[in-house]
């Protein structure tokens, strides 16, 4: 099949070392090379010479190479890792230039056969209070109503930095910080153990009776305590409950959950349950590997037993149930959900990733 490719005057470079979401380069973090990439484009031949342009300075690229030959891709260029050194503090520009291989001894070549790609503008800072600030995030939990007050959904972010760093989260869009009262903004510290859990939620309805606006672009951003500069960002991915079909419908309404968790043994991954009715006594049952942890309906992320047994039983108040659910690996599980005086039964697969 034939790959269809862009020109290089349509790219941008790319780097791999930015603060999340952002085009901040921290000289303060731990790596000590700087990768650059940028997407192939239709032009290049083996042998063309590809430079890398530090703020404008084509006398002086920071590095170069020759176009070479792939199996796969026919022509490639690899990434290019320039060391960190490079880069003073203050803000900059990095672009690609292509010279035709027929003109790499020429000193004024044709423009004609001469690229060069989109300038990527980024800032340098050195700022060790944010080095290697890194944010994850759980994803899918509905919004919260006052219908259902017993339950409260949430997507967990885990900020990870410095011990002691004093930082400030915001959310943007729908999203509000439980541990903030239900603010969309707060002052956090990253704890001994160089995280910070926070617990995300949206509120699809509150007692006045009407849905919060519509608004875009939910995100969590980190700032330093008394700047608005973002340091780094990451959507938030809410959902919506999710109804229950076929038999085990006629116990169970619908459910949230985190379709995407943290595989690091203490992130929540949150399930709300709605049931259609309940009997005095009754409890939710809950059946899953016997190597995920398991907690008890709390609003912390890290307070409660993780007793490593394969059932566990969740109280059912106002036809309402909520859990939680924990991984020390990565990897999909299926959470099995029926009620102790009930054959029906739902099943949901849960993906836990690593850290990134």
């Amino acid at each position: 099949m034939t790959v269809v490719r862009p020109v290089i005057n349509t790219l941008t470079p790319e780097i791999d070392e930015f603060n999340s979401n952002t085009n901040i380069l921290n000289i303060a973090s731990s790596f000590t090379e700087v990768t650059i990439r940028m997407d192939l484009w239709s032009t290049m031949q083996v042998g063309d010479l590809v430079e890398l342009i530090l703020d404008g300075n084509e006398s002086a690229p920071i590095a170069q190479q020759l176009v070479q030959s792939d199996p796969v891709e026919i022509q490639i260029v690899v990434p290019f890792k320039v060391a960190k050194t490079l880069f003073a503090v203050g803000n900059h520009t990095l672009r690609y230039k292509m010279t035709e291989k027929s003109q790499i001894n020429n000193p004024n070549p044709p423009e004609s056969l001469v690229g060069r790609s989109i300038e990527l503008s980024f800032r340098v800072i050195n700022d060790p209070v944010v080095a290697d600030l890194k944010l994850d995030i759980t994803s899918g939990a509905a919004g919260f109503s006052d219908s259902f007050a017993n339950l409260l959904p949430a997507n967990i972010a885990v900020v990870r930095g410095k011990p002691g760093a004093r930082l400030h989260a915001h959310g943007k869009g729908k999203v509000q910080i439980y541990e903030a009262f239900g603010s969309d903004n707060t002052v956090i510290e990253i704890d001994a153990d160089g995280t910070c859990p926070l617990t995300l939620i949206k509120v699809d309805q509150l007692d006045i009776g009407t849905a919060r606006a519509v608004l875009p672009d939910d995100a969590l951003s980190i700032t330093k305590e008394n700047s608005s500069e973002v340091i780094l960002t990451q959507p938030v991915l809410f959902g919506d409950y999710k109804i229950v079909t076929g038999a085990a419908s006629s116990k169970f309404l619908s459910y949230s959950y985190n379709n995407i968790g943290i595989a690091d043994g203490r992130t929540e991954t949150i399930f709300s349950v709605k049931l259609n009715s309940s009997l005095p006594g009754e409890r939710v049952s809950v059946n899953m590997a016997d190597t995920l942890g398991f907690l008890a309906k709390t609003r912390g992320v890290d307070v409660a037993n993780r007793a490593i047994i394969t059932e566990h039983l969740v109280d059912i108040v106002d036809n309402t149930a909520e859990f939680s659910v924990t991984s020390m690996q990565a990897g999909t599980f299926t959470i099995s959900i029926a009620t102790t005086f009930d054959d029906s039964e739902i099943s949901q697969e849960i993906e836990f990733k690593s850290l990134g």
